[in-house]
């Protein structure tokens, strides 16, 4: 592996993949496209061929690597225990360091995310000029292009910058629960800031109305997962420990996180990308992903919507079931609220095709997979939509419209907001 020694640390694992094929019956990309090098034995077979000094094999090698969700269905199904996503993602950060990126993906990585400074600033800007570039969906609280972005279709549903970030309003204060029980800090995360700060109103009102008192720190960033998935692993890991130095100044035993995304990049991939690092290790091991936290709590504090009985069903973000093995948590939370009827749809955990930077750099592919996500939900007949990943939030508030479905998409914080 002279050209790609990135992937030298997965030479065992890379050879267990015995090409059975059980990867094919459950990849949601494989579904779409039909095609061998769209699923992960594909994939890990051109790996090896590049392994084994083929060259040749390289030049589609930026491409097919491209074709992958992440959604570890492949690796839930691997009767050998193949690590194929970890070793898509090396493949990822080998070609980023052979090759290096694109200019607006280093721009976006680099110099746009890589910042608790930059990025505020010009959101806070954005927020301000978005109605020049952005035009209202008529009866929809969304937003359409004026014209075409790099990365961006036209078509694609848009939610609105917020007017006040949610940082803004509560970054380095201390939120106290009126009869405190505990502390906790919060890892608010990129899309519960700048577009949903009702997921972080909604996360402040439930945790002190059960005694818990929140510190969110504003010099926190993003969390770095759409510079993994990009292979900027650079980036990533800069970016980790940014926020573990903020984190450590929480000062807390427990840190609460309400995005299952960035759960996933706090608690599992900071201490893979970064081992070595104590402090790391220290603070991940603190982190709890929200339900985790409410699972053995009192859910009932009233009768919900005024004691309407709405039917809702659960959409099970990838990274929150399959990499953080939080499976039954939300679902319970949900089964305990007053006024929900909760009506589970035919395959929960199918991922919905968001993936991250899969959903802007292959937007139209993105869309087939959402669409079977949709009609299933469609299925259940449910009002309300909820899940507790805030990229899947986007793409199903995406599907909704694409759909013109009358489906209420709500974070899990919310949910329990409204219903209790």
């Amino acid at each position: 592996m002279t050209d790609y020694p990135e992937l030298r640390a997965f030479g065992d694992d890379l050879y267990r993949c015995v090409k059975c094929g059980s990867c094919r019956s459950v990849c949601p990309v494989f579904a779409e496209l039909e095609r061998e090098s769209s699923v992960a034995r594909g994939k890990l077979a051109l790996i090896e061929e590049i392994a084994d000094g083929n060259l040749e094999a390289a030049k589609r090698f930026d491409e097919i690597i491209s074709l992958c969700l992440g959604c570890s269905a492949c690796v839930e199904n691997c009767s050998n225990g193949v690590r194929a996503v970890e070793i898509i993602m090396a493949a990822r950060e080998a070609l980023v360091n052979a090759k290096g990126m694109s200019l607006p993906k280093r721009t976006v990585l680099r110099r746009f995310l890589n910042t608790t400074r930059f990025m505020p600033a010009l959101l806070k800007t954005g927020s301000l000029l978005q109605g020049l570039f952005l035009k209202r969906i008529p009866g929809e609280s969304g937003l359409h292009l004026r014209f075409s972005l790099p990365y961006l279709d036209k078509k694609r549903f848009i939610p609105p910058l917020a007017k006040k970030f949610f940082l803004e309003k509560h970054g380095g204060k201390e939120i106290k629960a009126e009869r405190e029980v505990e502390r906790v800090g919060y890892f608010v995360g990129c899309v519960t800031n700048y577009l949903f700060p009702s997921i972080g109103e909604a996360t402040l009102k439930l945790l002190k109305d059960r005694g818990t008192s929140i510190m969110a720190l504003d010099e926190q960033g993003c969390c770095g997962l759409p510079a993994y998935g990009a292979g900027d692993i650079q980036t990533f890991r800069k970016l980790a420990l940014k926020n573990i130095e903020i984190l450590e100044k929480c000062g807390t035993d427990k840190i609460i996180v309400a995005c299952s995304s960035c759960a996933f990049a706090l608690m599992k991939l900071y201490p893979r990308l970064l081992p070595k690092d104590e402090r790391v290790r220290k603070i991940s091991s603190r982190v709890l992903e929200i339900s985790q936290y409410l699972s053995n709590m009192e859910m009932s504090t009233g009768d919900g919507r005024a004691g309407q009985k709405v039917r809702v069903t659960y959409h099970s973000p990838c990274h929150l079931n399959r990499e953080l093995g939080i499976k039954r948590e939300p679902k319970e939370i949900l089964e305990a609220l007053p006024g929900i009827d909760l009506v589970e749809m035919s395959n929960p955990s199918r991922c919905c095709g968001s993936g991250g930077s899969f959903n802007l750099s292959h937007y139209d592919l993105s869309l087939k997979i959402l669409d079977r996500k949709m009609e299933d939900i469609k299925s259940t007949g449910a009002e309300i939509v909820v899940t507790s990943c805030s990229g899947c939030m986007l793409q199903l508030k995406d599907g909704a419209h694409q759909k013109g479905m009358k489906v209420e998409v709500l974070h899990l914080a919310e949910a329990i907001k409204a219903f209790s």
